[in-house]
């Protein structure tokens, strides 16, 4: 699976983006999940840091898994949408103009 370069919830470009996955892998052996393909499984999206922290902090795993399994999910959460939307307007403070890496 090949990183992207922008946060898929803030949109911000990212060099040190890390992967969510939208089945957490804390629940991949219960019940619900161990039928499903390794693909599913495995699906996620590249958020920044930030962004990680924010869905990790307003959803446990099993809600993550089955209420938020998709972008589209992830965004339908009140605390989550709300943030993405700030999120996009402030950016990060690697991603000011102007400084140097």
């Amino acid at each position: 699976m090949a990183a992207a370069t922008h946060c898929a919830l803030c949109t911000h470009p990212d060099p040190g983006l890390t992967f969510h996955h939208l089945i957490p892998k804390r629940v991949h052996k219960r019940r619900r999940f161990r039928d499903l393909d390794a693909n599913t499984l495995q699906s996620g999206l590249w958020l920044c840091r930030r962004c990680h922290k924010m869905v990790h902090r307003s959803a446990d795993h099993l809600t993550l898994a089955t209420a938020h399994r998709s972008l589209d999910g992830l965004l339908a959460h009140p605390g989550i949408g709300r943030y993405a939307a700030w999120a996009r307007a402030h950016p990060q403070p690697h991603q000011r103009p102007g400084r140097a890496d």
